[in-house]
């Protein structure tokens, strides 16, 4: 799973949580949440699980809109390839996936 950061920046914002305070009541290292939001590493599905819970907000919430986008980056990617059969196949499997 691949976390929103974007998402995950308008929450924090919202609910005026610096990520001081989300490693706080995560317990993830400071350093490890700052290199999360600014899309540098990619969390565990552990810590996502903990980052939603200590925002309060479902476990898809930050992590399905950045999930639709890499689909949509695949389908992209799968339309420009010369075979034009394997285009629909992949286009639906990644869109059934989700």
């Amino acid at each position: 799973m691949i976390l929103n950061t974007k998402v995950l920046k308008k929450i924090l914002y919202e609910k005026n949580i610096r990520q001081a305070d989300l490693a706080r009541m995560t317990g993830i290292p400071r350093n490890s949440l700052s290199r999360y939001v600014s899309g540098h590493h990619k969390p565990s599905f552990e810590r996502l699980s903990k980052i939603a819970d200590a925002l309060g907000v479902p476990y898809v919430h930050i992590v399905i809109e950045q999930l639709l986008k890499d689909s949509v980056l695949k389908t992209i990617i799968i339309i420009h390839t010369p075979q034009k059969q394997r285009k629909y196949t992949g286009i639906h499997h990644a869109l059934h996936n989700l």
